[in-house]
């Protein structure tokens, strides 16, 4: 969709400095003023170990863990909070903005929606993106399924 920067898409950033969050730029201009608000790198994220820090970041979230999630997203919240979020759910939430707009766009809700991942069919089925993916789909229960591009050579 031309409006969502054609193949490129959006940046996947979410800001939590009101009570209802922003997306993509306006979540950008909010980590310009309130950094611990926002949440990005979300696939990143779902890609690396739950012990991993990036030395390189900026990130202003820090990494946890419960009981029931390995990795946890803690961002400062507009109450004054601290709240935390996995990565899958706030996933969810990305893909459901996506979704909004594919219904805007088409008029009606998508029964379906397919995502296409780079890498050889073992690698792929085993990715770490590919089963948070599937499980933020899950929460929305949205029905997904992925294109295989096999880079097999």
């Amino acid at each position: 969709m031309d409006e969502w920067n054609g193949v490129y898409g959006r940046d996947l950033f979410i800001s939590f400095n009101e009570e209802k969050p922003k997306y993509f730029e306006d979540a950008i201009k909010v980590f310009e003023t309130k950094p611990s608000f926002v949440v990005y790198d979300i696939i990143k994220i779902l890609s690396t170990s739950p012990d991993y820090v990036d030395p390189d970041s900026d990130w202003k979230f820090t990494l946890t863990k419960d009981v029931n999630n390995p990795v946890l997203l803690e961002f400062d919240n507009f109450d004054g909070t601290k709240k935390a979020a996995s990565p899958q759910l706030l996933l969810a939430l990305l893909i459901k903005q996506h979704v909004k707009a594919i219904t805007a766009k088409i008029g009606s809700k998508p029964k379906r929606i397919a995502y296409c991942m780079m890498g050889t069919e073992k690698d792929v089925a085993d990715d770490k993106i590919h089963l948070g993916i599937k499980e933020a789909f899950s929460m929305l229960k949205i029905d997904t399924f992925l294109l295989k591009f096999s880079c097999d050579y």
